[in-house]
């Protein structure tokens, strides 16, 4: 039998933090999206501001992002899970966003 504390332990990315692979990151914006956004969008973003996604995990906000500030704009990302900024890379090289994405790997924190 599995217990609470080992299934969210196969969520966890290579930094250790629980709740943090891509995986999961998806189905959990997918289940809040239509909060994650009108929450994004009360923000009040503005077309040409350079936003930064700090702990952008795996992206799942660049698509509105990057639709809110849009061909003016920028948007930078920053996490640190090496594997969540190589899916932000794919994803931003593989789409048709507005806005131009830059990925970054925070440095760890001892």
């Amino acid at each position: 039998m599995t217990t609470a504390h080992e299934s969210v332990a196969t969520h966890d990315s290579s930094t250790g933090q629980s709740l943090t692979t891509s995986a999961w990151l998806d189905t959990h914006f997918l289940a809040m999206q239509p909060e994650y956004e009108t929450m994004l969008r009360w923000v009040g973003i503005q077309p040409g501001w350079h936003v930064l996604d700090a702990a952008c995990g795996n992206g799942s906000f660049l698509p509105l992002l990057t639709e809110l500030v849009g061909a003016t704009g920028k948007v930078s990302t920053i996490d640190l899970a090496p594997e969540n900024v190589q899916v932000v890379e794919q994803r931003a090289q593989q789409s048709s966003w507005l806005a131009p994405v830059v990925a970054s790997k925070a440095a760890h924190y001892a």
